[in-house]
């Protein structure tokens, strides 16, 4: 792992206007994963992105480093480049992937005005997850400028950024809160609370904006129930500004980039998206504009309420790799929980496609709980009546409503022997258990063969933890701290460590004979030699 720092960099607020005082809690970013964006592309008839050798990727804007760690772990032969302004940032994600023990991955603390100076690769993937509103007319020219020289002909660009109409109330309400705190002495956070408590007072007597947008009355309300600390660094920053779709598509257009689709699957399809009703205008403006409009996303945007997007750009040319028959060497698995009947049924429901009959019922059927090539789901013979288009809409379905999950590779059959130890194989996901086995946000386990994360509840982390022989002496007085009400398994209330331990002991059989397989199989977890 190598660093580098910008010279202007000691000075970063004047040149960004970013708030750099505090640090962002970033969260992972799955739709940055490139495995997602493979899919996606693929689905979207373009040349599928590429999940394996040698590939580079650039995050720009990388936060604490979480998702570019993350990812970096799954792709080992891949480099991993990630840009920011704030220098706890970057030495929160420098720190941590020391410790992780990745090599595959270079940190920068820079800005955004001095990407063209720094010492950095053509890339394949670019991404830009959530900082493109915040940016001043200038920041986001030069990250276009960025893009135009250093994206790899043919490269892929994710970028998230807050959309209109939806997050219009929202930029008012932002507005007005930066107006109060740039009259209030000290910090982020004591600035961002006072403008705050200003806001809410207006609320409070019923002004009539928060009258009118009820949205913007709802997000004070959910602003004052998350960290400060967070808030403080998304609404302080010089800019807020949504933007239109067509925005920024004639933006990164000056680069040469192409839009393509949506990162969310789902989006991809009108008929899983949105309601029956509300598609016939669309429809017409498709026939008339075309599908791959700017006009006709920007509609679909006020169609939805859009007040975010997430969406994927490529640049002309390089290698034209097959879309669709290239993601044919992809495996399809079913981790989710639950029933797979009841979720069709909620499915079905709510789309109004039959989730229930072939041929979609009988991927699923064909899939199960087991990893299979995509162009072996193509040949079965319980599919042979329906033709090829009929299968891979099919196919694209159940995975767009995660019904079914992608694999980069396949995912060997396993089984739990109760004699065995077992261990991470990946450091970066033993610190993620170690350090955060009681946070009450996800916590990303890297996975080689997904090429992104998995997710545990809190309480399945804890189990994990005594499966690996951790400590819960930590845990217990976390519960004690939190006043975190623990039951039995019989409802009756647990008040000391030895009744704590035992409950949790008594819970390991089930759960391990469930999720110890399905963590070998993703590459997460392996049996320890005796």
């Amino acid at each position: 792992m190598t660093d580098t720092q910008s010279p202007t960099a000691a000075d970063p607020t004047i040149r960004s206007g970013y708030t750099v005082d505090i640090r962002f809690p970033s969260s992972f970013g799955a739709y940055q994963a490139p495995a997602h964006m493979a899919w996606a592309t693929a689905t979207l008839d373009r040349p599928m992105s590429p999940v394996d050798g040698p590939f580079t990727y650039c995050d720009l804007g990388c936060g604490n480093g979480m998702t570019l760690n993350v990812i970096a772990t799954s792709y080992p032969e891949a480099s991993f480049y990630g840009v920011d302004i704030n220098p706890g940032h970057i030495a929160e994600g420098r720190s941590l992937a020391e410790r992780g023990g990745l090599r595959n991955v270079t940190f920068v603390e820079a800005s955004f005005a001095d990407l063209q100076t720094q010492d950095l690769p053509q890339f394949d993937y670019i991404t830009i997850a959530g900082i493109y509103s915040w940016l001043s007319g200038d920041m986001r020219a030069a990250i276009t400028r960025f893009l135009e020289s250093h994206l790899k002909p043919g490269g892929y660009v994710y970028i998230h950024f807050a959309a209109l109409p939806g997050s219009m109330n929202s930029d008012a309400l932002y507005t007005f809160i930066q107006a109060v705190a740039e009259r209030v002495q000290g910090g982020s956070v004591p600035r961002f609370t006072k403008g705050v408590e200003v806001a809410q007072s207006l609320a409070g007597v019923g002004a009539l904006f928060f009258r009118a947008n009820t949205v913007a009355q709802r997000h004070l309300e959910h602003i004052v129930s998350v960290d400060k600390q967070g808030m403080a660094h998304e609404v302080l920053n010089s800019r807020i500004h949504s933007l239109y779709h067509f925005e920024v598509r004639r933006e990164l257009a000056k680069a040469g980039l192409d839009f393509v689709g949506h990162a969310n699957h789902e989006r991809n399809y009108p008929e899983l998206s949105m309601a029956r009703e509300l598609t016939p205008p669309l429809e017409a403006i498709a026939a008339e504009f075309g599908r791959d409009s700017a006009l006709y996303e920007t509609a679909s945007d006020f169609v939805l309420q859009s007040s975010v997007r997430f969406e994927i750009y490529r640049k002309a040319g390089g290698e034209e790799r097959a879309g669709f028959e290239a993601a044919e060497g992809l495996f399809l698995h079913r981790f989710t929980d639950g029933d797979e009947g009841i979720q069709r049924q909620k499915m079905t429901a709510r789309t109004g496609i039959d989730f229930l009959t072939p041929p979609i019922g009988t991927v699923l059927k064909i899939v199960g709980r087991r990893s299979i090539a995509i162009r072996d789901v193509f040949g079965h013979p319980a599919l042979e009546k329906f033709d090829r288009a009929a299968i891979r809409k099919a196919i694209e379905k159940i995975v767009a409503t995660n019904l079914a999950n992608v694999l980069l590779r396949p995912a060997p059959e396993t089984v739990y022997e109760p004699g065995l130890s077992y261990r991470f194989i990946s450091p970066l996901n033993a610190i993620a258990l170690e350090e955060h086995v009681l946070s009450p946000d996800p916590i990303p386990f890297a996975s080689p063969v997904i090429g992104t994360r998995l997710l545990l509840p809190r309480i399945d982390r804890v189990r994990l933890l005594a499966i690996l022989g951790g400590n819960l002496g930590p845990v217990w007085k976390k519960f004690l701290d939190e006043k975190t009400k623990v039951t039995g398994p019989k409802g009756e209330p647990v008040t000391s460590f030895e009744d704590f331990r035992d409950t949790i002991q008594a819970s390991l059989p089930d759960f391990a004979k469930q999720a110890i397989p399905e963590l070998l199989r993703l590459g997460i977890l392996e049996p320890v030699e005796s």
